[in-house]
């Protein structure tokens, strides 16, 4: 007699996995908790690993990362440019990975495994993506976007009431925690000195000022995932326009 047998690996190490995330305890997500994991991950001479976002108590999503501490940092970073969103509710779990587990810890596995069991999970819903990309600009936002659209009252902090424009956008650009997309902008404009009537401003307000800066035929646009910013006026189905104002 003879007989094959299938041993489903990926599977198993990801089912006890599973099992393995779902009995750890929570841990609130924030600056002191997101330390005491590097240093956990340095002593252990491990960063990659799978974690697990609760939110309000909720697991909510699961991912893998090769720097877990990095990687819920930017989570974090980008929960807090979101209305609706109350960052004392986030909570996570995670278990660090040897070399040889890394490779055998098989991501999309685990999120449908886990999907399974609580389907309400931002995966897939847009909360994972960094920049979805232009052609998604018209597009119906994903689920997450939907109901937690970015704020655009996010404060932009300046030094100081004179700044060129690139400054400006440069400021914008690394503190905003969601995407601020620009086409190329020619230098001579990039340099144009501005007056700015505050040192710290709303996302909104600095769009109106780069837009105003920028003049007829550049159109900035809302949109619940970022800022986009092209010298291009037309329609988007679920954006908020902002054209220079004289």
């Amino acid at each position: 007699m003879h007989t094959l047998y299938n041993f489903h690996f990926l599977r198993t190490v990801s089912s006890q996995l599973v099992e393995a995330i779902e009995r750890l305890q929570i841990t609130s997500l924030g600056k002191d908790s997101l330390e005491i994991l590097r240093a956990f991950q340095q002593d252990n001479h491990s960063a990659q690993g799978v974690y697990l976002i609760h939110y309000e108590g909720n697991p909510s999503y699961l991912g893998k990362a090769d720097n877990v501490a990095e990687r819920l940092e930017q989570h974090f970073f980008k929960l807090s440019g979101r209305k609706g969103i109350d960052l004392g509710a986030v909570s996570y779990k995670c278990i660090l990975l040897d070399e040889s587990m890394g490779t055998a810890a098989n991501e999309e596995i685990l999120i449908r495994m886990f999907s399974e069991r609580h389907p309400n999970m931002w995966n897939g819903s847009g909360f994972g993506s960094k920049d979805p990309g232009k052609e998604r600009d018209k597009t119906r936002p994903g689920k997450f976007d939907q109901k937690y659209p970015i704020n655009e009252m996010f404060p932009v902090q300046l030094y100081g009431n004179q700044h060129n424009l690139s400054e400006l956008l440069d400021n914008a650009k690394r503190q905003l925690p969601y995407v601020f997309r620009t086409e190329k902008i020619p230098d001579v404009l990039l340099q144009k000195r501005l007056e700015v009537p505050s040192t710290s401003l709303s996302a909104i307000d600095v769009l109106q000022i780069v837009v105003n800066a920028l003049g007829p035929g550049w159109q900035g646009t809302i949109l619940s995932f970022g800022i986009i910013l092209y010298r291009k006026v037309e329609d988007y189905p679920y954006g908020f326009a902002v054209l220079p104002q004289s």
